[in-house]
C-alpha cells in the first residue's frame, strides 16, 4: 500500500510564501504522514516574471522551503524533496519521508499557451516509489467561459508532449497516473442563487468524463465541497484531481476537498488523500495506443517542435511586456526614439551642410 496526499493550488500570481496559504495546510494535511506528498501550482508568478526560468525557478524553491519546514514540523520527522519541475508559472514537486524507497525520478513539462507560449501547460513528475511507478501531472488548461473544447485539445496535446526517457509520455502500462491543476472547466448554466447539486449537474468535466471527449480511463472522486473558484465570476469547480480508474478495493479515497481557509487567491487549494493497493485499470497497451480506440499517446514528432516553439514564444511575450508595462522597458523605448530621432536630424543636418540636399 501507498498513502498520497496531493494538493493544487493556483496562487493568482500573489506571493504565497509570506501568505497565510502554507500555515493553513495543518487543516488538510492527513494524521499520519502520506508515503508521498505532491504539490502543484499554477500561477506562481504574474507574466512578465514567468517568463524567466530563473525567477520562476528561485520562487518555487522558496515556496517548497517553507511547505517542506512545514510539513516536517507537522509530523515531527524529516521529508525530502526527490524532485522538482516547472514551466511557465506552473511547477510541483514531490516530497518524502522515505527517500531511500524513491529508486527512480524523471520529469517532463509542455506548453499549450497561445502561440505555444507557457502561458499554458503542464508539468509531470513520473517515480518510482519500492515497487510501483506513479506519474504527477500538474496542469493549467484554457481559461474562459465555454472554452470547453480548448480545454479538451489542451489535455490531450499535454499527454502526448512530455517525455520520461522510457519510450511513454504521461500514460504507461501498470503505472498509476494522477492529472490535477486548475483545469478550468467552469459550470455551462448559472442562475441566481443556484448552488450545490444544481450547479454541479452543469459542470464542464462532469459532461466531458461522462462523454469520454477527454481524460478517457480518468476518474474524480465525488466533489462534496463549494466551488473552490467563485469570487470574481460564475462559481465553478476549477480546480481539480484525477486519477487513473481502479478496480473496487485497489484504490481507497479518504478524503477529497478544498482548503477553504485559505483565503490568499481567488482560486481555493483541493487537495485528495487516497491509498492505493493494486496497479489501477490499463488504458494503454504496450505500444502506447489507447485501448478504447487505439489513439497514439506517445510522444510525436510535432509536439516535441511545439515545445521548442514555446521557448522562442516566451521570449516575444516577456520582450513585450518589458517594453510596454514596466518603467525600466518604457525608459528603453524612449532613450531608442529619442536616439533615432536625434540620428535622423544628424543626418540631415550633415546633408544639408554638403549641399546634398
Amino acid at each position: 500500500m501507498t498513502k498520497l496526499f496531493l494538493l493544487t493550488f493556483n496562487c493568482a500570481k500573489l506571493d504565497q510564501v509570506e501568505s497565510g496559504f502554507v500555515d493553513e495546510l495543518h487543516s488538510a494535511l492527513p494524521k499520519q504522514c502520506p508515503d508521498l506528498l505532491i504539490f502543484g501550482f499554477q500561477e506562481l508568478l504574474p507574466i512578465l516574471e514567468a517568463t524567466s526560468y530563473g525567477l520562476v525557478d528561485v520562487y518555487l524553491n522558496n515556496l517548497r522551503i517553507k511547505i517542506q519546514q512545514t510539513v516536517s514540523q507537522f509530523y515531527h520527522t524529516s521529508v525530502e524533496v526527490v524532485a522538482h519541475e516547472h514551466v511557465g508559472a506552473i511547477g510541483s514537486f514531490v516530497l518524502t519521508p522515505h527517500q531511500t524507497y524513491v529508486n527512480k525520478v524523471s520529469t517532463s513539462s509542455a506548453s499549450c499557451g497561445i502561440l505555444y507560449s507557457s502561458l499554458k501547460g503542464a508539468t509531470a513528475i513520473r517515480i518510482n516509489y519500492k515497487d510501483e511507478e506513479f506519474t504527477f501531472v500538474t496542469a493549467h488548461l484554457a481559461a474562459n467561459e465555454g472554452n470547453v473544447d480548448r480545454r479538451n485539445k489542451d489535455y490531450w496535446r499535454l499527454m502526448t508532449s512530455m517525455e520520461f526517457g522510457d519510450g511513454f509520455s504521461v500514460l504507461k502500462p501498470n503505472s498509476h497516473t494522477f492529472f490535477m491543476g486548475d483545469l478550468n472547466y467552469r459550470a455551462k448554466h448559472y442562475g441566481e442563487g443556484e448552488e450545490g447539486d444544481s450547479l454541479l449537474n452543469n459542470d464542464e468535466l462532469t459532461g466531458v468524463l461522462s462523454q469520454g471527449s477527454a481524460f478517457i480511463g480518468m476518474q474524480e472522486e465525488d466533489i462534496n465541497f463549494k466551488p473552490t473558484y467563485k469570487y470574481y465570476r460564475i462559481p465553478s469547480w476549477c480546480d481539480r484531481i484525477l486519477f487513473q480508474n481502479y478496480k473496487p478495493g485497489d484504490a481507497k479515497i479518504v478524503k477529497y476537498n478544498s482548503l477553504s481557509s485559505s483565503k490568499s487567491s481567488d482560486h481555493e487549494p483541493v487537495y485528495l488523500e487516497i491509498e492505493v493497493y493494486n496497479k489501477p485499470n490499463k488504458i494503454i497497451n504496450e505500444d502506447g495506443l489507447l485501448i478504447l480506440d487505439g489513439r497514439d499517446m506517445r510522444k510525436s514528432f510535432i509536439s516535441q517542435f511545439e515545445n521548442y516553439a514555446h521557448l522562442v514564444a516566451d521570449f516575444f511575450v516577456g520582450s513585450a511586456l518589458f517594453f510596454t508595462t514596466t518603467t525600466n522597458g518604457r525608459v528603453v523605448i524612449g532613450t531608442s526614439t529619442f536616439l533615432l530621432l536625434l540620428l535622423h536630424w544628424w543626418l540631415i543636418l550633415y546633408l544639408f551642410l554638403f549641399n546634398l540636399i
